[in-house]
């Protein structure tokens, strides 16, 4: 692949995993990838067209006369020019009165209530202006105030479903496994029951009729409850699968929370009437699993999550969005304020030190941002951010493109 070659849509599928596979689904993605590639996106139809979040569901009925495999539980648009923000962080604060009236003064500029939601975010929003020594000293207050055994064992829980989901995915195909085996060892009974018709084996073979119609009868009855019990399980499992909302791989949100994250901020957006934006983030085409080896990407990825968390407030949500994406809500942000986060997030990106052996691998990224409207749909917005990350991919120069 040429450094000036399109950005290769199949890392654009919307899906946190593959669904390549299921007919349905590749029709859809095939659609949308066609669509995406022609600019010819029909926005009024988008939500039909990408459907709903995709959740890789077992299914509830199987079947068992078949060799069983399991699924695995997985206007027009205006480019803005890149130019340097306006926006004028407030001045420094020397003690944590100070900063607190500046927290104030400055939902009070941008017309919002002061309810204690909106004082943490801009809590949060305005400390990254401070002076390294001050945030250190509110980071320390924050941490003997944080109930961190809290979140660990939250996280810990959230780990233990995960786990859990996986033994089940493996014991439901040990089940379907285990009911395929009785129904071949009926068949050869009974196949070579026909076969002993030798009159001297007659006492043995009427037994033998005895002891395997007794045996059918307990089998049928147990693969009726087997049957029953795995689909009850599968549903289950579908259940705890649907409803985790961090992504194990990554240690972020994933996709679905991501979603839900999205549509909860357009409701708050349509009644504070503040701004918020969404970033995609990808690694350059140079750092995917295309050029390098599935294990080096994949520290790659892992190292991009880390600083992403690092680099954003704890009000934004960070997720992996699915195919090497990495999704950002920026809460209470215009778009020019988004760039400037971008950029620090960039720069903290290039401070980091990653070896591959005895080589060092500068990753760099690619940054597709737009605005999140209430006027509009989050799967509009999310398009929109997809077509800034495929501009971006295009250029070798920038670093992130913005689409409206």
């Amino acid at each position: 692949m040429h450094d000036d070659e399109d950005f290769d849509l199949e890392e654009l599928i919307i899906s946190t995993h593959s669904v390549k596979g299921i007919p349905e689904q590749d029709k859809k993605i095939d659609e949308f990838e066609s669509d995406m590639s022609k600019g010819d996106i029909d926005i009024e139809n988008l939500e039909e067209e990408l459907g709903s979040v995709p959740t890789d569901e077992i299914p509830d009925e199987i079947d068992f006369s078949k060799e069983i495999a399991l699924n695995n539980l997985e206007e027009e648009n205006q480019e803005i020019d890149i130019s340097p923000s306006t926006y004028e962080p407030p001045k420094q604060s020397g003690d944590i009165s100070e900063f607190g009236k500046l927290i104030l003064e400055e939902i009070a500029r941008r017309n919002l209530p002061p309810t204690p939601e909106n004082y943490k975010i801009y809590f949060h929003q305005l400390l990254q202006t401070q002076s390294e020594a001050f945030q250190d000293a509110i980071f320390d207050i924050l941490d003997k105030e944080s109930n961190s055994k809290e979140e660990e064992r939250k996280e810990e829980i959230e780990n233990t479903l995960q786990e859990t989901i996986k033994l089940n995915k493996q014991l439901l195909a040990l089940t379907a496994k285990i009911y395929e085996n009785i129904s071949i060892m009926r068949n050869i009974a009974h196949q070579r029951d026909e076969e002993l018709n030798d009159k001297s084996v007659h006492d043995v073979v009427r037994l033998l009729k005895f002891d395997l119609n007794k045996l059918e009868s307990v089998l049928g009855k147990q693969q009726d409850s087997m049957k029953n019990l795995y689909s009850r399980t599968a549903s289950a499992v579908n259940s705890i699968y649907e409803n985790t909302i961090y992504d194990d791989e990554f240690e972020v949100y994933n996709r679905k929370y991501f979603i839900d994250a999205l549509n909860d901020e357009i409701e708050k957006m349509g009644y504070f009437q503040h701004h918020s934006s969404i970033a995609l983030i990808i690694p350059h085409r140079r750092l995917t699993s295309k050029y390098l080896t599935p294990k080096v990407a994949n520290i790659i990825l892992k190292t991009i999550a880390r600083i992403l968390k690092e680099s954003f407030r704890r009000t934004d949500t960070v997720a992996y969005y699915g195919n090497s994406i990495f999704g950002v809500l920026i809460t209470h942000s215009t778009l020019e304020e988004s760039e400037d986060k971008i950029i620090k997030f960039n720069h903290r990106l290039k401070e980091s030190a990653l070896y591959v052996g005895d080589k060092k691998v500068d990753i760099r990224v690619k940054v597709g941002i737009s605005e999140l409207l209430p006027t509009r749909k989050v799967q509009e917005s999310i398009a929109k951010a997809l077509e800034a990350l495929q501009k971006a991919n295009k250029s070798e120069t920038s670093l992130y493109k913005i689409v409206r």
